[in-house]
This record gives C-alpha cells, structure tokens and sequence, in this order.
C-alpha cells in the first residue's frame, strides 16, 4: 500500500515535470516565431518602396509649402472676376505660360492649384527690400515674356558684363537665386532715390558715338501698357479730333471719312501736320493743320494746334479753329478733352447762323478691348461768344453737339519686318485701322431777318432740331516706323 501510494507519488512527479518542460518549449517556441515576424516585418518595412516614396514626397511637399510660404507675392484675376491673392515659387512663375495651371498658397495657408482655363491674368504684387541685402548688389525689376514681374537683386559684377538676350541670375526678394534664360526675359526697369520707376535701354557709346545695335533675332517680345501683343496704331487720333498723345517721328497715317480724305504725318516726335480734301472735288474743300504735344509725365499729355477750312472755288476761308487739349492715359486707354475757338463767314453765318465766332468743347475717349477691338467715343459741344456775353437776353447760346461711339478694328500686325514698311521692332505694327459707328447730331434753328436790306437781325426764339443715328466709316491706311 505504502509502496502503490510513493509509486503513484513519483509517476505524478514525473509527469508533472514532463508537463512543465513542455509548456516551456511551447514558450520558446511562441517566442522564437515573435522574434521572426517581428524580423519579417521589419524587412517588409524596409523593403517597402511605396511606404518609402510616401514619406518622401511628403517631405518634399512639406518643404515646397514653406518655400511657397516665402515665394513671390501675386494677384491672380480669374476669368469669372474674381481676384485671389497668394504667393508662388519664383521657379514656376518664371516658366509659367498661360493657359498652363499654377500651383498657390493664399493667404489663410490654404494651397491650391489652378487650372489654366480659369486663370484670366496674373500680376506680381509690389515686393518688400530685404534689409541684409549686399550693398553692392544691384535692385531692379525683370519683366518676363508672361507678363509677370519679379523684383530682387542682381549682384554688380553680373550687370557689369551682362547684354540683352543673354541670361541673368537674379535673387528675388525672399527667395533663392534663380536663374532667368534670356528669351525669358522682355524689359528691366530700375529705382531711383524717389522711387520713380525707369525702363532700362540701351544708351549711346562715349566711345564709339554709336548706340548698340540689336540684331532682328535678338529683340524681344512687345508687350502693350495694357498687356497686348503689339501696339495700338490710332492713339492720336478719335474719329475726327485728335488727342494729344503724339505720333512717333516718320509715323503717319491716309484716311478715308466718309466723302473726306485726309493724310497726317508726324515731322518728329512732337509736331504733326495734316491735310486734307473733299475726295470727289477737291477744289470745294481743302483742309490744313498741325498739332504740338508736349509729355507732361508718362500718362499725361498737353497739345496745342488749328485747322483752316479753306473753299478753293471761292477764294475763302469757311472756318477756322484754334485749340488746346490735355489727354490722361496710355497708348490702349485714354480720354482728352479740348477747348478752343472758331469762326468763319462761311460757317458761322450760313451753317450755325449764329453771330461771331463760337467755343468747341470736345470730350473724347479710346478703349482698347482686345489685341484687334477698340471702343472709340467723341463728343462736341458748341456754343456762341456772342450769346454768352449776352446771356440775361435769354437767347440760348448752344449752337450745335455731335455725339458718337464707334468700334475701331485694328488690322493684323506685322509678324516679320520689312524693309518697304519700315518696321524696326518685333512687335509688330497694324497697318490698318477700321471705324464704323454711329452719329447723332443737334443744331439750333434761329430766324433773321434783315433791317433796310442790310442789317442782319436775329430772332430771339429758337429751336433745336437733331439728325441721328447717322452712320460714321472711316478706314485708315498706317506707315513708317513702329515705334518701339
């Protein structure tokens, strides 16, 4: 009994041990497989291309936002009106064509990327000076092909040696430095100590006498003050008027108004003379006249200039107008007004039958809309000296006012230049001009009678009666130099 109870004793020792040893084993096994899946995954980890890439790029992406944080500072006007404010890198900016998308940071951090169909236009907004700038370095703002300016500095060794067409390395303000190729590159402009704004040139030679020459290949792409793609032919003239913003010396014009043929032409850069005729019998009309225009500032003008109306088969002079106009603006957008006086016997008596001469006052304006689409508008009014002085008498003293808005169509520039158009530049010039518009015309009806067949004695009742809408066409044909 004694012996069954130490024999059962040592068989469940035994077995319990057994039990023990192989639970261990079963622990060491547990643990030897955690240690290979935990090696497994992490040679999956490292050898997982696409968990690697995702890091990356989000650094990169991380580090694109903070240079775009830091980037040029710009407006962007969409095509719906709609105007954004928001930075860029410099780097894309500078390669950046329309109609292809960008890539933004508005100004609550929020990054966007635009479509190119949607964007209308993207200006650069004015950027800050950097205080630690070397003093050496020379400030200045580059105008690219796009339209989009970038302010920053040049260091002074590389302007010393750099000519137009070639590349330059700028540092834009807050940015890296970047390198800008020549062709990307349409105009520089400088400061002064007034912070008055200059385009660079190129100057004339102490040495040579002899200004450089910029071979064809080497000009570069005409950009209008209002952003078109070449010049506007007819900013010195509305339909009949003329501003005084001057044609270039050579510059001038033949233009056909209805039964009226005129030529103009500029002798220089400030001084223009016209002529003219009735087409179908000249001996019936012939028109002379100059202007003078005098720059006050870059979008301000000052002219001063007449007109004699003579009649050939009669010896005598229908009218003449003596004038003095100010125009605001630039070549695409601008509007003038004139004053002046006129008079003749002709036209006084017989067509205003008014006493004396009279005061023109002339209110005009010119829209350009696209590259070959102008709105045009000219509008007179005018009125009697006499009756003026004379007013407590009760006569009225508007004469006559002529309203209008024309659409002008410019021409197809000149893509090459030739020699027979005299074209000196790239951009190109239109050598036509197309008005075509309506008119709308007042004028005052007073009876006289005369006093023993010899006094002219004028009513002191009046009506005023209108013509209108009466259709205005005028085409004309531009020569010499395009300007630029």
């Amino acid at each position: 009994m004694v012996m069954s109870f130490f024999l059962s004793l040592a068989l469940a020792q035994e077995a319990s041990e057994q039990k023990s040893l192989k639970s261990s084993s079963q622990q060491e096994n547990v643990a030897t497989e955690n240690v290979e899946t935990e090696n497994v995954a992490t040679e999956d980890l490292d050898n997982d291309p696409s968990e690697v890439e995702t890091k990356s790029l989000s650094v990169d992406s991380q580090e694109q936002l903070k240079k775009v944080k830091q980037g040029i500072p710009i407006e962007v006007q969409l095509i719906n009106g709609i105007f954004l404010k928001a930075t860029a890198l410099s780097e894309e900016l500078i390669f950046w064509e329309i109609g292809e998308e960008l890539s933004l940071i508005l100004e609550d951090e929020t990054e966007l990327i635009l479509a190119g169909q949607r964007i209308a236009k993207v200006v650069s907004l004015p950027a800050q000076h950097e205080e630690s700038q070397e003093k050496t370095d020379v400030a200045l703002t580059v105008r690219l092909v796009n339209g989009i300016d970038l302010s920053g500095t040049v260091r002074a060794e590389d302007m010393v040696t750099w000519n137009r067409g070639e590349d330059l390395v700028l540092k834009p303000y807050g940015q890296d430095e970047v390198l800008l190729e020549g062709r990307r590159i349409a105009a520089m402009y400088q400061y002064d100590a007034s912070n008055k704004k200059s385009k660079i040139e190129p100057v004339k030679s102490v040495l040579s006498g002899q200004a450089p020459q910029l071979q064809a290949d080497e000009l570069l792409p005409y950009v209008s003050p209002e952003g078109f793609s070449y010049p506007n032919p007819a900013a010195s003239r509305y339909l009949y008027a003329p501003s005084s913003i001057p044609m270039k010396q050579g510059q001038g014009y033949v233009s056909q108004k209805l039964v009226i043929t005129s030529a103009a032409y500029a002798i220089d850069d400030t001084t223009t003379i016209l002529a003219g005729t009735f087409t179908f019998a000249p001996p019936l009309l012939t028109v002379v006249g100059f202007k003078k225009s005098f720059k006050l500032s870059d979008q301000s003008y000052l002219a001063v200039g007449g007109e004699a109306f003579f009649i050939p088969i009669d010896s005598e002079m229908a009218l003449g107008i003596g004038f003095v106009s100010y125009s605001q603006g630039n070549l695409d957008r601008h509007f003038s007004i004139a004053m002046g006086v006129m008079g003749g016997d002709f036209f006084t008596s017989d067509v205003l039958r008014s006493q004396g001469p009279s005061i023109p006052l002339v209110v005009s304006g010119h829209k350009r809309l696209s590259d070959r689409a102008a709105l045009v508008t000219e509008n007179w009014v005018i009125t009697n000296i006499h009756d003026l002085v004379n007013l407590s008498q009760g006569t009225s003293p508007l004469l006559a006012t002529a309203n209008s808005l024309v659409f002008r169509i410019l021409g197809k520039r000149d893509v090459q230049a030739r020699k027979r158009a005299y074209l000196l530049s790239q951009e190109g010039y239109p050598r036509t001009t197309w008005d075509v518009g309506l008119i709308f015309v007042s004028y005052r009806e007073q009876a006289t009678f005369y006093w023993n067949n010899d006094e002219r004695i004028p009513s002191d009742f009046v009506n005023y009666s209108m013509l209108g809408p009466l259709p205005w066409v005028d085409f004309a044909w531009h020569f010499g130099p395009s300007g630029e």
